[in-house]
């Protein structure tokens, strides 16, 4: 009786450790969608922030993401009214 409980506890640590990896490794994926850039440039410019962003997924480099923060720290709450030409 007393193995079989020990043995539900470690299974259950296993299970709760296991998942809880997992978790947070989806969420560094996300936040590696997110943040892809390291802003290195001196400026971003609307046009190239733009066609980054229309890229596939998997070749985007981040620069709306650099873009974005460029124009926040400059303008401040304006720039969260900022919009590009869809076409």
């Amino acid at each position: 009786m007393r193995f079989a409980a020990m043995l539900l506890i470690c299974i259950g640590l296993l299970f709760v450790s296991f998942f809880g990896i997992w978790a947070i490794k989806e969420d560094e994926v996300e936040a590696n969608l997110w943040h892809k850039s390291e802003c290195r440039l001196l400026t971003f410019d609307k046009e190239r922030a733009g066609a980054d962003i229309a890229r596939p997924l998997n070749e985007q480099q981040g620069l709306m993401w650099c873009f974005c923060e460029e124009q926040f720290n400059e303008l401040g709450n304006e720039a969260l009214s900022l919009t590009f030409d869809d076409g």
